[in-house]
């Protein structure tokens, strides 16, 4: 579901890594990475994408990614909370691929996480989550390395070998 990763701390300005905004959703937006500033950065298994990503308060209801697999490093991480749910009955709505929003009475709480600003987390984005921020003035960052034909075993496997 998600696992804090141990990976070196990446010394990235904010501004001179942001590109061009790609894609707005509400309260999120993913922008253009200017990769030169990663440097030598490398993984086992090359990922398939890499954004710059924006939450702005409120946050993002409960959902699911268009890919199955992401590695987030946090760049400001504010003092929110990443949390994962499962709907409260059996039904196919669960095993939609394509990124999908659920409203939270049709859900049960399994699981959360409070990254701090620095930190790594792997996370399996085809599970239902969300992220309630508390600061109402302050947007969330996140560099975010993407694998769209990988599983989530596959991906922490690579990283912790």
């Amino acid at each position: 579901m998600f696992k804090k990763i141990n990976l070196p701390i990446l010394d990235v300005g904010l501004e001179s890594l942001r590109g061009q905004k790609l894609r707005e959703f509400p309260n999120f937006i993913e922008y253009e990475v200017n990769r030169e500033l990663l440097g030598d950065l490398s993984f086992k298994l090359q990922p398939d994408n890499i954004n710059l990503t924006e939450i702005t308060p409120p946050g993002v209801m409960p959902h699911k990614d268009a890919w199955p697999v992401g590695l987030n490093f946090y760049i400001n991480a504010g003092d929110d909370s990443t949390y994962y749910w499962k709907l409260k009955s059996d039904n196919d709505r669960d095993s939609l691929v394509r990124p999908t929003g659920f409203a939270k009475a049709e859900l049960q709480f399994v699981n959360s996480f409070k990254a701090k600003t620095n930190e790594w987390y792997l996370l399996d984005t085809k599970k239902i989550h969300s992220v309630e921020m508390t600061n109402t003035k302050e947007s969330r960052f996140i560099l975010r390395f993407i694998w769209r034909n990988r599983s989530f075993e596959e991906v922490l496997n690579s990283l912790e070998s």
